[in-house]
């Protein structure tokens, strides 16, 4: 299987979110980047969780049928996920992939967000490296 830099990458992906930012706007990130889900990140660019379209669906939902207080990514967001690192091989992410049900898998390094990588950008890959076989 070819070497694919992750590092890389991730850092072509590293749009984020703010624990503050605003519910409106997390949807307007989602649809302007055609992405399904943001990683999370505090001042310290830690990762601190991730929004998918689906919490934005379910809080829109509760927000409009309530009128409730302004919603955050820090109120909707999933805290428990699959991080990667620049040391793992595509494949490896590939497999974890098949086990968790994440779109995107945010890079840590030093516990600092660098950047995602999609399941988009595993497929892309191992179809590369399967094309390297014929």
């Amino acid at each position: 299987m070819a070497d694919i830099n992750l590092a890389a990458l991730a850092q072509q992906q590293n749009t984020a979110l703010s624990a503050d930012t605003s519910l409106s706007d997390i949807v307007s990130t989602l649809t302007n980047t055609q992405l399904t889900s943001l990683p999370v990140i505090n001042e310290h660019k830690q990762l601190i969780g991730l929004v998918s379209q689906q919490d934005c669906h379910k809080a829109l939902l509760m927000s409009s049928y309530h009128c409730d207080n302004p919603v955050t990514a820090v109120d909707i967001m999933q805290q428990s996920q699959l991080t990667i690192n620049g040391h793992q091989s595509i494949a490896d992410i590939a497999i974890q992939a098949l086990e968790v049900s994440q779109d995107i898998y945010p890079m840590v390094e030093e516990n600092q967000f660098i950047g995602s990588i999609s399941r988009e950008n595993i497929l892309s890959a191992l179809n590369d490296s399967l094309s390297l076989c014929s």
